[in-house]
């Protein structure tokens, strides 16, 4: 599980184009989580690769 927290570099405001909530509330539209345990697996795993690429590409982290 990743939380999703605001810094100095991502603040997620209300209202904002990342707003938390909207997201959210757009992943849900599309159908995510999936609806069984493996998939969520599957999507989870896929997503921690995305989350660790795009780590390395963000300078001084």
């Amino acid at each position: 599980m990743v939380a999703w927290v605001n810094d100095d570099k991502t603040l997620r405001a209300y209202g904002s184009k990342t707003d938390a909530y909207a997201t959210f509330k757009g992943m849900l539209e599309d159908g995510n989580p999936p609806d069984n345990f493996d998939a969520l697996l599957k999507e989870a795993a896929a997503a921690d690769k995305r989350f660790e690429k795009s780590l390395e590409a963000v300078p001084d982290r």
